[in-house]
């Protein structure tokens, strides 16, 4: 029996697609690179190929660390609740399911749930 739901917050609960691209931008400049448009972002998105945008002249490591510390720091104007995210969070809490929350973002549990509060996603704060 499942007891358990483990949901991730970027994509899942919140779209947050557009702090996405301009985080990611706004770290490519910084380190060096040239900005990516929209749709050149969204193609290598979906494909899972943003690392060719990252410049040459620096780790990947530290590229993505960088950008997941940047990333957990602003809120876009554009975030907001996927669709059926806070009904999906209700029902599965209704039928006493736990539900974990998880990131992989530079973030700590704090920035998180004030996040799902600011989005009304915080249905059960027992942590």
């Amino acid at each position: 029996m499942i007891k358990l739901v483990v949901l991730d917050l970027d994509q899942t609960l919140i779209d947050s697609i557009h702090r996405f691209y301009e985080t990611f931008n706004n770290v490519i400049v910084s380190f060096g690179g040239s900005k990516v448009s929209w749709d050149e972002f969204f193609k290598a998105y979906c494909e899972d190929k943003l690392d060719y945008f990252i410049p040459k002249t620096c780790k990947r490591e530290d590229f993505w660390k960088e950008f997941r510390r940047r990333y957990s720091s602003w809120i876009h104007e554009k975030d907001k609740p996927m669709k059926g995210a806070l009904e999906t969070l209700k029902w599965l809490n209704n039928r006493g399911f736990k539900i974990v929350v998880t990131t992989g973002r530079e973030a700590s549990a704090e920035d998180i749930w004030r996040e799902l509060r600011k989005f009304k996603l915080a249905i059960n704060e027992d942590y």
